[in-house]
Formats: C-alpha cells, structure tokens, sequence
C-alpha cells in the first residue's frame, strides 16, 4: 500500500507503509501499475523505490506508469551473466566500449521538461553494450548518476522460464524505436531467438542457433550458444 501527501497539488514521494510486506517470487511477467496523475513517479521517487526495495528491480513507462520487474528465477537468468561474460571477453580483446548488466537503467529519448519528467522512460535490459564513443561523450558527472548515459547501441532481453513472450517483444519494438542497433530476445524454454536490426521491420526468428553475430555492430562478436542453451 503506498500512501500521498494530504494536498493533491504537493508533488509526492512514494513510500511503501513500513509494516507491508509483498513479495513478487511468484510473479513471471513485469507488473505494471497505472498511478494516479497527483502520484507523480519522477527520478526521485523512481530512485527512492530503488532505494527500499533493492531486491526488485523498476522501470517507468511513456506513460509516467510504474513497472515492477519479477526477480528472475529458473534455470533463464544464468544467460544473461553468461552472455555478459563472452562480451566482456570481447571488449577486453579490443572491441571496446562497456558491457552493463540488468542493473543499468536506461533513460530513453530526448529529457521532457521538468515538470513531465515522469514521463521519460526508463527501462533496464538484461544485457547491453555501449560504444566507446558513446562513452567518451558522457560527462563523468552524469556517468556517475547512472541513469544519464545515452540508449545503448546493442540489448539482450531474456524471456524467463514462465513469462509471456508478447510484452518482451512490445519492450524490444520500444528499444529498437529509441535508437538501439541490434537486439536479441532470447527464449530458452522455447529455444527460439529473435534478431531486431535497426531498419527492419520485423525480427528474424531462430531456432536453437549454434551462434549468434555482433554483426556490423560488435564487429568481430560471436556468442557460443552452446553455454545458454544447457
């Protein structure tokens, strides 16, 4: 239960009654909870949910909506540090650039004026790399605030063992649509992966791939799929 301020016109905090206890273990799919206009989800509020729930993980919508990211649980989550792990190696090798994990949130889009702030989006993939030049043009200011740094050029999305495939796709077509280049849905239950390109309409759907290409835009990457489909 969160509670507001008595005025409607005083911008507030969201803050979880100390004595409430909700747990999301079972839940497979994001949770998303339309808020009242006077509840205002701006960066501060956002962070103070990370704050005293630092077991879950949150995004925001277009909207200014509330999105409650499950804890992944099941066999799926060991991809993304696996993925994390050969892409690492890649940079290390000379491929340059950062490798962020589910912990890197995103802000998307051009900064709203302040007083819609709650409407930029914040989303927050399982697996992404930034350029080295996306990087050389942040302010270490803004890096250190973590949520300042621009939308990645390159996102891995994995779809648990129970979760539903289509709101995954709805959140990959958004990725694509803010600037990134190249993106994989990974489905391990189903042992299918898409391929979102920047330009194409659709995604190339595959079955149980051996490998999969940086292509042109982690030139020289290639995943061993044989780690994540085990």
């Amino acid at each position: 239960m969160v509670t507001t301020a008595d005025k409607p016109d005083v911008e507030t905090t969201i803050r979880p009654e100390s004595d409430a206890v909700v747990s999301f273990r079972e839940a497979d799919d994001p949770i998303e909870l339309r808020l009242p206009p006077q509840w205002r989800l701006t960066d501060d509020a956002l962070f103070e949910l990370y704050e005293l729930n630092a077991s879950l993980n949150f995004e925001r919508t277009a909207e200014g909506d509330l999105v409650i990211v499950p804890s992944p649980h099941g066999p799926s989550p060991a991809m993304g540090p696996e993925i994390s792990y050969q892409l690492v190696a890649w940079v290390k090798s000379g491929g340059g650039g950062e490798v962020r994990d589910a912990s890197g949130g995103y802000k998307l889009g051009e900064a709203p004026p302040p007083e819609q702030e709650e409407k930029q989006p914040v989303r927050e993939p399982d697996v992404s790399w930034l350029s080295q030049e996306q990087l050389d043009g942040i302010a270490e200011e803004d890096y250190e605030e973590g949520l300042e740094v621009p939308c990645p050029l390159f996102v891995v999305e994995i779809i648990s063992a129970k979760q539903s495939v289509a709101p995954q796709k709805r959140k990959m077509r958004e990725w694509m649509s803010f600037g990134v280049q190249l993106g994989w849905l990974i489905d391990r239950r189903r042992d299918k992966v898409w391929i979102y390109r920047i330009g194409q309409a659709e995604p190339e759907e595959l079955d149980r791939p051996a490998t999969l290409s940086g292509e042109d835009v982690l030139e020289g990457f290639e995943l061993d799929c044989a780690k994540i489909w085990k």
